[in-house]
């Protein structure tokens, strides 16, 4: 009798101490951040159709501002910098506490905004590989996280967690490395 009540304290002991992939999310998101930060972003968009390469390079400066309470959890703006045919094109991105992001692409030739609706984000992003859905932080109320496992990415010890969305997204999952020293 004493073996078995020994086991069964040894065994909920051990997975007490093991971390899930919520709690590896939960960690990173309330882990202490800047309040605000700049950002200077290229992005290099390289395709290759009948053999020829062809290399389109957007340049973009990324504003980002994080609340620690209030209805929003954070602003962004990021304004394109480069090349002239995108210049002062601009995204605005208002991540919401209890509710899904509001976006807003604002294109200077037309010199108006345009709300992005829940149907258009999984839409391309300005012709890049990435959707407007793909520039949204997480939201832990409606996904559930598995962690996979650890790797070394980029020389750094990295927990990898995979992300099941149960909101309409066009990923059925997503897979994120997160560095273990968050």
């Amino acid at each position: 009798m004493k073996k078995i009540i020994f086991l069964l304290v040894f065994t909920t002991f051990i997975q007490a101490g093991q971390i899930t992939g919520r709690d590896v999310i939960v960690n990173m998101e309330s882990s202490k951040k800047v309040l605000t930060t700049k950002m200077n972003i290229k992005l290099t968009h390289t395709e290759v159709k009948r053999g020829k390469e062809k290399v389109r390079i957007r340049e973009l400066v990324r504003y980002h501002k994080r609340y620690k309470n209030g209805n929003y959890k954070s602003k962004s703006l990021l304004r394109f910098l480069k090349p002239d045919i995108v210049k002062g094109t601009s995204f605005l991105i208002w991540s919401n506490r209890s509710r899904g992001n509001d976006q807003w692409l604002f294109l200077p030739k037309l010199k108006t905004a345009k709300r992005i609706e829940s149907k258009e984000k999984t839409q391309r992003f300005m012709n890049t590989e990435f959707s407007y859905e793909d520039l949204e932080s997480f939201n832990q109320s409606d996904e559930q996280y598995f962690l996979k496992g650890e790797e070394i990415l980029n020389d750094l010890h990295c927990y990898l967690v995979e992300v099941i969305g149960h909101t309409q997204t066009q990923y059925k999952r997503r897979l994120v490395w997160i560095d273990s020293q968050n």
